[in-house]
C-alpha cells in the first residue's frame, strides 16, 4: 500500500520533535529546582567569606518539600531527554529515507501521547513495572516507525 507523502505529514512530525523539546526543558527546569530543594540561584545562600566557629553538618540535603517522589524529577529529565532523542533519530530517519506519511506521523503521535505517560509514571509511580511498560511501548514504536522509514 502505497501512502502520499505530503509536507504537511512532514511538519506533524517535526512538531512532535519540537514538543519533546519542550517537554524535555520543562522537566530540566523542574529536576533543577528539585536538586536545590525547591531554590532557584538567586534563593540559594551566599558563601560565606570566613569560616565561623559552629557545628560540622553531615552533608545531606534536608528533605524536599516538593510533591515528586525521590529521584522522579531527575528520572522523568532523563526519560524526556531519552524520549526527544528517539523522536528525533525516528523523524529524522523516515523523512531521509522516504518521507513523513500519515501512518509514521499517526505513529509518532501515538509515541508522544505514550512518551508523556512514560514521564509521569517515572516521576510519580515508585512501581518499576510501570514505567518499564512504558518504557517497552515506547521502544517498539520507534523501531515500528523507524522500520517504515526503509519501505519503497
Amino acid at each position: 500500500m502505497n501512502e502520499v507523502t505530503t509536507a504537511d505529514y512532514r511538519r506533524q512530525m517535526w512538531v512532535v520533535v519540537y514538543i519533546h523539546l519542550f517537554l524535555w526543558a520543562l522537566c530540566w527546569v523542574l529536576a533543577y529546582i528539585y536538586r536545590n530543594n525547591g531554590k532557584v540561584r538567586g534563593d540559594l545562600p551566599a558563601p560565606a567569606t570566613a569560616p565561623t566557629d559552629t557545628a560540622p553538618t553531615t552533608g545531606k540535603a534536608g528533605p524536599n518539600k516538593l510533591g515528586l517522589i525521590h529521584g522522579g524529577a531527575e528520572n522523568a529529565e532523563r526519560v524526556a531527554r531519552m524520549t526527544l532523542i528517539l523522536a528525533l533519530v525516528a523523524t529524522i530517519l523516515v523523512n531521509a529515507l522516504s518521507g513523513g506519511t500519515r501512518s509514521t506521523s499517526a505513529l509518532l503521535w501515538t509515541f508522544m501521547c505514550i512518551s508523556v505517560l512514560h514521564i509521569l509514571a517515572v516521576a510519580l509511580v515508585r512501581h518499576s513495572a510501570v514505567p518499564l511498560t512504558f518504557a517497552a511501548i515506547s521502544f517498539i514504536l520507534i523501531i515500528i516507525i523507524a522500520g517504515l522509514g526503509f519501505r519503497t
